[in-house]
């Protein structure tokens, strides 16, 4: 019973670690988000055309901040509940738009 606590407690530690980490990237990457488009060249990407792949980096560049606070509140309201799998997957869910902003990226510019 007591091995069984201490683990329950290490990976909740764990977790506690994990979310940490995930909110300081959320944030950093809204802070980014941001400074970003105060660059004008943010607000060019369809002066070349449109296709799939520039509505996909588009549609994901423009809903990291609300997926990211929306992951945010939800897996710390999970946490608070001690639902803690949940919390975890909750707080990667703007991986989704991370990854899909980087294999639009490379796909784009292989495809030249």
């Amino acid at each position: 019973m007591l091995v069984s606590n201490m683990y329950s407690s290490r990976k909740k530690f764990a977790l506690f670690l994990l979310m940490i980490m995930t909110s300081l990237s959320a944030i950093l990457s809204l802070l980014a988000l941001f400074l970003t488009f105060i660059i004008p060249g943010a607000f060019m990407m369809f002066d070349n055309g449109s296709s799939p792949a520039i509505w996909i980096l588009f549609v994901s560049f423009i809903t990291i901040p609300l997926v990211c606070l929306v992951s945010l509140v939800i897996s710390w309201r999970c946490y608070r509940s001690t639902q803690y799998t949940v919390a975890c997957y909750v707080s990667l869910i703007p991986l989704i738009n991370v990854i899909l902003l980087i294999l639009t990226e490379f796909f784009r510019h292989t495809s030249k």
